[in-house]
């Protein structure tokens, strides 16, 4: 018995003008700077930190490096936890902030 598989396609198209082969948006520089180290946060006013609300909470600043250190601007952002929606919340700040 063979198993089928279907491919899905979910377009999305960066609407940046960065060479191809950059993983992101930001300068060399600061992409390198983002991959050394350890990474600190600061809780805002908008993280939810009551682990009675969602027992794995992380700050908002965590989820905005991943999304600005691996993503163009337009490209997919993938949550395949969506536990509170923090990455999607956040990725929906970025984007307002950014136009």
């Amino acid at each position: 018995m063979g198993s089928q598989v279907e491919r899905l396609t979910i377009g999305s198209k960066r609407l940046c003008q960065c060479p191809p082969n950059y993983l992101s948006c930001l300068p060399p520089k600061e992409w390198m700077k983002a991959q050394l180290g350890v990474w600190r946060f600061t809780y805002e006013k908008r993280d939810i930190r009551d682990k009675e609300v969602h027992p794995a909470t992380f700050p908002i600043g965590l989820a905005k490096r991943v999304i600005e250190v691996f993503t163009h601007r337009g490209e997919l952002v993938l949550d395949p936890f969506v536990g509170r929606g923090t990455t999607l919340s956040e990725r929906i700040h970025i984007i307002s902030s950014r136009f």
